[in-house]
């Protein structure tokens, strides 16, 4: 039996995004996912060797891989170099933050990859979800009110854009800590408060509420003792903070990262598959 679209995914999402698949009568299977509500039509198997070669359309988690040794995913590891293996130029493939080394097997075997943050609807409704999902959670693990506080966002792309913007009707006042002068430029034109990092160690005492998007340690020793008892800092990159410092001090944060697959699953699962049949109806008219 040949399948539409495999998914091999390490979130709730891909759950979603292979029953939304589903209820369109496409033939799904999924290889090594666990989900309590998969629909009754959704195929599963634990055969990588069969799931690639009986699928012309894989899914690959985003991103496809943390150590890039290993796929991405929730449960038995599976070796990008296998994986590699089976494929030919019969597949179309999917995912995000694919390696060039990874790319350029992909070429010599015509393969063709699409990269989920290269596509601007992806990246931007991504963003959405996360600021949301950031939001409510530092709501809920602060015990002070947003309304009469300072709010702090670390840097101003695509996540702490839609993170600030949403903050301004919730806090009493919103900062934006960048060093990049375009995000800077960006900042101003909404009319937040600008400061850089070197800065924040003397300002970081007025806010309660901190999150992070700077993918790089700011939070050290000398701004943890800066902050106020009221902070609570949210760190969407897992790597802003001095986690043993931040410990020995007790301060109120929190690291997470993935943010979109755990809070917001039905949403961005639903995305994904929309995206993924827009570029491979493109493929097939093309071809």
């Amino acid at each position: 039996m040949q399948f539409d679209f495999l998914i091999i995914g390490n979130d709730k999402r891909f759950c979603h995004f292979a029953n939304y698949l589903a209820l369109k009568k496409f033939k799904v299977l999924v290889l090594n996912m666990n989900c309590e509500f998969f629909d009754k039509a959704v195929k599963k198997t634990s055969s990588l060797k069969f799931a690639v070669k009986n699928s012309k359309n894989i899914i690959l988690s985003i991103p496809f891989s943390r150590d890039f040794v290993y796929l991405n995913t929730n449960n038995k590891k599976i070796s990008i170099e296998e994986f590699l293996s089976y494929l030919t130029c019969e597949n179309v493939l999917f995912g995000g933050c694919f390696t060039e080394k990874f790319l350029r097997v992909c070429r010599e075997k015509n393969v063709f990859v699409y990269d989920y943050y290269k596509d601007n609807k992806f990246v931007v409704y991504n963003s959405i979800a996360t600021a949301e999902a950031a939001i409510a959670k530092a709501i809920l693990k602060n015990g002070f009110n947003m309304h009469f506080s300072k709010c702090l966002v670390l840097g101003f792309g695509n996540c702490g854009k839609i993170i600030a913007n949403k903050l301004k009707n919730l806090c009493s006042k919103v900062f934006v800590c960048t060093n990049d002068e375009k995000e800077k430029a960006w900042a101003r034109a909404f009319s937040f408060s600008v400061f850089e990092t070197s800065s924040l160690v003397f300002k970081a005492e007025k806010f309660n509420y901190i999150f992070n998007t700077i993918p790089k340690q700011i939070f050290n020793e000398d701004v943890l003792d800066a902050l106020n008892e009221k902070a609570f800092i949210l760190d969407i990159t897992n790597v802003g903070i001095d986690l043993k410092k931040a410990k020995k001090k007790k301060i109120n944060f929190e690291q997470i990262s993935g943010i979109p697959g755990k809070f917001k699953a039905y949403s961005s699962g639903e995305l994904l598959a929309d995206i993924t049949l827009k570029i491979t109806k493109k493929i097939n008219y093309e071809h």
